[in-house]
């Protein structure tokens, strides 16, 4: 019997957090896990987790606490919660909780450089169409998973994730 997703939790490396309701999940795939542990809340966990999220255009701003609700940047068509995931490559959990209150944890593969908090291995891009796509996980590429023709041009992509970097200055 399959479980129902009620959402999911993207935990930061700030140890803030953004939740996505099941509405705003397009589409979410464990693509490979590693060992079995125990995170600190005593949860069932799966460590080295490689991950692709697939966010809607338009996701709710709930019990997001990492960022301001009122997002500056709403004229380019991002809500807080895409705009605190693009400027910062730092998703360091994830965590899927099910309509019948269990939950799913893993802790994503991370390779921190230079001296900054950002995953080496997480990437994150904007489609044209405002869907977010977010793969984590040591040697994978998006374009195995999108089409890159779908995806917003890599040069406004990266002024917009320099303007959210700037305003929340982490």
């Amino acid at each position: 019997m399959s479980k129902t997703i009620s959402f999911i939790e993207l935990t930061l490396d700030d140890c803030s957090s953004v939740r996505l309701l099941k509405e705003d999940i397009k589409s979410f795939l464990v693509l490979h896990t590693g060992k079995a542990g125990k995170t600190c809340t005593r949860n069932p966990m799966q460590a080295d987790a490689a991950v692709f999220l697939q966010i809607a255009e338009k996701p709710h701003n709930v019990s997001n606490d990492s960022g301001d609700e009122e997002c500056p940047f709403a004229c380019s068509g991002l809500s807080s919660s895409q705009a605190r995931l693009l400027g910062y490559d730092d998703i360091t959990f994830v965590t899927v909780v099910y309509d019948d209150g269990t939950r799913d944890c893993y802790e994503v593969e991370f390779f921190e450089y230079e001296l900054c908090d950002n995953n080496k291995w997480q990437q994150t891009r904007i489609a044209k169409d405002g869907t977010m796509y977010i793969l984590i996980g040591k040697d994978l590429k998006m374009e195995d998973y999108v089409s890159a023709g779908d995806l917003m041009d890599a040069k406004e992509q990266h002024a917009l994730k320099h303007a959210v970097r700037k305003h929340w200055k982490f």
